[in-house]
């Protein structure tokens, strides 16, 4: 199943105020700024979860860094799925949360394939038990 994420920005323009208010018009709320702005900050946790099982790359919040980082620059659909999904919970709705679930897996899977990204791969060596 392909899900198609519409976006109401150039790319130049994706940041923080841009993730917040695509999120609201996702969402069809405008009651919702604060709880946004947490949905933000628990994605972030997230991303910053997967992107250390893979690399040791971490990114910095976008609240604490001028509304951009080089994540959201290159690829604003993680970060509007995570979101989603944060935002999702808080709503309770299910049916939606399943499918930006799913939106968010693709999206990682796609990090794997970012030759910008995965130049910083590290191999670590296996480590042998101590006898």
């Amino acid at each position: 199943m392909t899900i198609i994420v519409k976006t109401t920005a150039s790319a130049s323009a994706r940041d923080y105020e841009w993730l917040k208010k695509s999120v609201a018009d996702w969402l069809h709320r405008t009651d919702l700024d604060g709880v946004i702005a947490d949905c933000v900050i628990f994605a972030e946790q997230r991303i910053n979860s997967e992107l250390r099982k893979r690399w040791v790359a971490e990114v910095p919040a976008l609240a604490d860094n001028g509304g951009s980082n080089w994540l959201i620059e290159q690829h604003a659909g993680l970060y509007l799925a995570a979101t989603m999904c944060a935002a999702l919970l808080y709503t309770g709705d299910m049916p939606k949360l399943q499918m930006w679930e799913a939106k968010y897996a693709d999206a990682v899977g796609v990090l794997d394939f970012d030759p910008s990204i995965s130049a910083d791969l590290v191999v670590r060596p296996d480590r042998k038990a101590k006898e």
